[in-house]
């Protein structure tokens, strides 16, 4: 959508540091990134650093429950606000409300909690995980795209784009294949926010690093007999569909 709100979610250790980090991060973004507003995790720990970037503004979006960039600590990817951590996660938001944020996204979460955290607010709740009450819903495009090797209980995967790909990949691999030459063939995905992804297959003769006597000029031999191989594959393609013309 050409009027899409773009949020930046600030990358590790670039507000954790202090007041003066953040809103040298957050400035960047905004100005070199062409951003509308930036997302920081955690409550009361992050509040001045709201308030700093608000009063400066700079649009602040919120993030409570499980965060992220800080699983290893919440040890591992779990549920968080249940029982008594109900009210701590309550004085979070609370606080990032009053501390200026616009918005805050509530990470797995018992679903009671994510409705009640919505009524009492102001602002506007996102939920991943955290029920059917919230303002609005949000689901990582990886997630999304089943591209993810671990996807969380509450996600769903529209689609398996991690089994297409490597299937594509290795149909591929077979292709450059001369008989009797083994290969090896790595796939290396790069994932970016917004579902966008590039792919990268490279195809060769496994080299031997430590062979003795091994050279450069025979590591590229070796590299375009399996290029000729593909050369060949292309052109067999294409006389078959010129011989269906």
């Amino acid at each position: 959508a050409s009027h899409a709100m773009v949020v930046a979610d600030m990358p590790f250790l670039s507000y954790q540091t202090g007041a003066r980090d953040a809103m040298l991060s957050a400035g960047r973004l905004i100005k070199e990134a062409g951003v509308g507003a930036v997302k920081l995790e955690g409550g009361a720990r992050v509040a001045r650093t709201v308030r700093s970037l608000t009063r400066a503004g700079i649009p602040v979006m919120g993030h409570l429950g499980l965060l992220p960039q800080s699983y290893h600590q919440m040890g591992g990817y779990r549920v968080q606000g249940r029982g008594e951590e109900a009210a701590r996660v309550t004085d979070q938001a609370l606080a990032l409300e009053k501390a200026g944020a616009f918005a805050i996204v509530l990470e797995a979460m018992p679903s009671e909690l994510g409705t009640e955290l919505t009524k009492n607010l102001h602002i506007p709740t996102i939920g991943i995980g955290a029920g059917p009450g919230t303002d609005a819903q949000v689901l990582v495009s990886p997630d999304l795209l089943g591209l993810s090797e671990r996807v969380p209980k509450f996600a769903r995967g529209y689609v398996n784009l991690r089994g297409e790909i490597a299937k594509a990949a290795t149909a591929f691999a077979a292709d450059l294949t001369p008989p009797g030459l083994r290969t090896r063939a790595m796939a290396t995905l790069g994932i970016a926010v917004g579902a966008s992804f590039t792919l990268a297959i490279v195809v060769g003769p496994p080299l031997d690093l430590d062979r003795p006597g091994r050279t450069v000029d025979g590591d590229r031999r070796a590299i375009r007999d399996v290029a000729g191989a593909g050369d060949r594959v292309d052109h067999a393609g294409d006389a078959e569909l010129a011989g269906h013309d």
